[in-house]
């Protein structure tokens, strides 16, 4: 991408208040157990709850710039916005459930076309696919980033390491809900069968990581196949 449309990609100052603001919320609702069951433990509680929340910060911001320049190639901008629907969901989730399901949906992307990136090109009004394949920018950056980060843990199984791992599970999968303005929105609107595929192979990887300490794109890749292929062979009719 030509450095002359570089500014496209800014992040602008209220773009990143929303990223704080969902980054520190997202921290309480995975650090809210760890303040203590019995009782509060400030120390670990705070600790957890700042290290939760600057690696979400790094996640999300590295999710809206791939997004923003993904969308670029189809004349469109995207900005970042707190979920309005997403954060008053997982603050009530944190306390009705007592922490033992960390909802983290991220926020909401919002788009805008470029007349300008437009230009001489026909390609007019909102497209439901340009829109879906932007949205996957986000979960498929998280699941690259496992490329990276798996060694790391594997060789040093580093608290910090893990807690980012978490982070980025729980922000890809439950930002692939079919919630209005989420981005699985976006892609099931656009295609059901490859939501269903996208959201069971997140799904089905971080799961075994959380849950079991195991790293398997084979396995994820298997079962998200098969559950495309039970829903276009009985569902999709």
């Amino acid at each position: 991408m030509s450095a002359t449309y570089g500014h496209y990609t800014r992040m602008q100052p209220k773009e990143l208040l929303h990223v704080l603001i969902s980054s520190f919320f997202i921290g309480v609702v995975i650090s809210f157990r760890d303040w203590g069951t019995q009782s509060i433990d400030v120390a670990a509680g705070l600790e957890s709850l700042i290290i939760s929340a600057v690696v979400a910060f790094a996640i999300i911001l590295l999710r809206v710039m791939a997004q923003k320049w993904i969308a670029l190639k189809y004349g469109l901008l995207t900005t970042y916005t707190i979920g309005k629907y997403t954060l008053p969901i997982s603050i009530f989730l944190a306390f009705f459930l007592n922490g033992f399901v960390p909802f983290t949906a991220a926020g909401e992307i919002r788009f805008k076309e470029s007349k300008r990136l437009r230009l001489g090109q026909f390609r007019y009004g909102l497209n439901y696919q340009d829109m879906a394949i932007i949205s996957l920018a986000g979960p498929v950056l998280c699941i690259l980033l496992m490329f990276i980060i798996k060694p790391i843990y594997m060789v040093s199984e580093n608290f910090f390491i893990y807690r980012i791992i978490e982070v980025i599970g729980y922000v890809a999968f439950w930002g692939l809900f079919p919630i209005n303005g989420n981005e699985g929105w976006h892609i099931f609107y656009y295609r059901r069968w490859l939501w269903i595929t996208t959201f069971v192979f997140v799904g089905v990887y971080f799961f075994l990581i959380v849950a079991a300490g195991v790293f398997s794109y084979v396995v994820a890749g298997v079962l998200a196949i098969i559950a495309m292929w039970v829903y276009q062979s009985h569902f999709n009719r």
